[in-house]
């Protein structure tokens, strides 16, 4: 527990952080248990609101993983604009059904499609980090 957050995959070695965030329980679990699996310190979040509240609290987050489309007063990409104002070092990676709109390039580091393979979620992660 890190600031009254629930971190999972906590370890004494070095490893990346990634805020999962969904509204959909279904997938926020899986994406965490999939993330958990490669290794990655993993924090959830149901929605960008609940996120904005753990990026000011917690210190360090490597990576946030998002829906675009959430209930609450912001989306994803109105998370994404808060993460680039507010902590420029942290990666957004997109995860939506939604078609890639090019101004979304702009905000997020990658953009990956829902339904999309386990595996090319973890590469573009790992890639995603790789970039310093």
């Amino acid at each position: 527990m890190t600031d009254g957050v629930a971190v999972r995959g906590e370890s004494s070695r070095t490893v990346a952080t990634v805020l999962v965030v969904d509204d959909e329980a279904f997938i926020r679990l899986f994406l965490s248990e999939l993330l958990l699996d490669a290794g990655l310190r993993v924090v959830e979040a149901s929605d960008a609101d609940e996120a904005v509240a753990i990026l000011a609290g917690l210190g360090s987050i490597d990576l946030v993983l998002t829906d675009l489309n959430m209930p609450g007063s912001i989306n994803g990409l109105g998370l994404a604009r808060f993460v680039r104002a507010n902590r420029p070092e942290t990666k957004v990676v997109f995860l939506s059904s939604e078609g890639l709109d090019p101004s979304l390039k702009r905000w997020g580091d990658a953009f990956l499609s829902k339904p999309c393979d386990c595996g090319k979620i973890v590469r573009t992660i790992d890639e995603v980090l790789a970039v310093a």
